[in-house]
């Protein structure tokens, strides 16, 4: 009887169970992470934001492409939802991994792993659509494209992000300058026919360093009025270059002062998303091969399925290898490693193992409030 009372407040239950574990408890533990951190509500805010951007995008992408996976039946149909959802997934996921890249607060080795849940819910459909495709052709096929789209796209994450400081500072510097190009040619305005006397100054009274700066000012205030075309040229010029030196990394980082946290938070994301995607991909195959050879046992059958995906593990890697030669040798970028310290450690299993308990709690609030 209580039962079938609990059971008309399904909706509000489960809603309140969401609000619990998506945001509130979230909260609290960033809150509590951030004792040392000077600005904690704006370390915690940024968490939580990217914990609810990657909540709502996995969301998504498990109610749309899961359904829309389920009813293809051909190789060509699953790459094409596997390639849709990651093209889906990119504005989410540059959204998440550049807040994570440019947060200043907080513990600089533990606030990246928070990006494992975006990388798993947008690689996991593309994955899944993958390991069901029959024909071996179409897997390495398909396995060459999704390895080219994350070797472009996280080659692509520095330049982006030095365009972006190279035209913040080109539009900053075009503002003031036109502003002070604005501010010297202004004259006062005198109604006509009238004559306005100047108070005399004894030139015995004024100091010679005074009257030798009014003099070099009102000098250099006639020239730049005079050349003022050439001077807007050479504003423009210099904005222009400076958005060509995007190319050169390393002078770009020198000169604009790029802090080792944004460095290490770079290094850090590439490291999570290719780790990421390598337990994905060998979960997924492994999985479905275990079942197949489960139900329907086969020599010759498990011998080819893990020799494709021998050859799926090999690309990965190759993208990989040149990946981290064009990232450290051309670019000279710092990518080091961070397994070994302990904070990374702590901080990753346990994000690895929070969401199974708060699946779990989920899945027992929905069980015992549905009918």
């Amino acid at each position: 009887m209580h039962i079938a009372k609990l059971k008309e407040y399904n909706g509000i239950i489960v809603g309140f169970d969401l609000i619990c574990w998506a945001t509130i408890t979230p909260m609290g533990v960033f809150w509590v992470a951030s004792q040392k951190s000077k600005r904690r509500a704006i370390y915690t805010a940024q968490m939580v934001f990217i914990l609810l951007v990657t909540m709502a995008a996995v969301s998504v992408w498990v109610l749309v492409f899961f359904k829309r996976g389920e009813k293809v039946s051909t190789d060509g149909e699953r790459a094409q939802v596997a390639f849709a959802c990651l093209l889906c997934c990119l504005p989410l996921m540059a959204l998440a991994t550049g807040t994570t890249r440019r947060m200043t607060d907080g513990h600089p080795l533990r606030s990246y792993p928070v990006i494992y849940f975006a990388v798993l819910g947008c690689l996991l459909v593309p994955r899944i659509m993958q390991a069901e495709m029959v024909n071996l052709s179409s897997k390495i096929a398909s396995s060459l494209l999704f390895a080219l789209y994350d070797l472009l796209g996280d080659l692509a994450v520095p330049y982006v992000d030095a365009l972006r400081f190279n035209l913040r500072r080109s539009f900053a510097f075009l503002r003031r300058s036109s502003t002070r190009h604005r501010s010297t040619r202004r004259t006062p305005e005198t109604p006509a026919g009238s004559t306005t006397e100047k108070p005399h100054m004894d030139s015995t009274r004024v100091p010679p360093h005074v009257s030798q700066s009014r003099s070099s000012t009102c000098v250099a205030s006639k020239e730049e009025a005079s050349v003022s075309p050439s001077f807007q040229r050479r504003i423009s010029l210099k904005a222009l270059s400076s958005l060509t030196s995007v190319l050169n990394l390393q002078s770009t980082f020198i000169a604009y002062d790029y802090r080792p946290r944004y460095l290490r938070a770079l290094s850090d994301q590439i490291h999570a998303y290719n780790l990421a995607e390598s337990l994905i991909l060998l979960f997924i195959n492994l999985s479905l091969i275990a079942v197949d050879q489960f139900v329907d046992p086969s020599l010759s059958g498990l011998a080819e399925r893990l020799g494709g995906l021998c050859l799926l593990v090999a690309i990965e890697m190759a993208c990989e290898i040149v990946l981290f030669m064009i990232s450290v040798r051309l670019h000279n970028l710092p990518i080091v490693r961070s397994e070994d310290e302990p904070g990374p450690w702590r901080s990753g299993w346990c994000l690895c193992s929070a969401p199974p308990w708060l699946c779990y709690s989920h899945f027992c609030h929905r069980s015992c409030c549905s009918p």
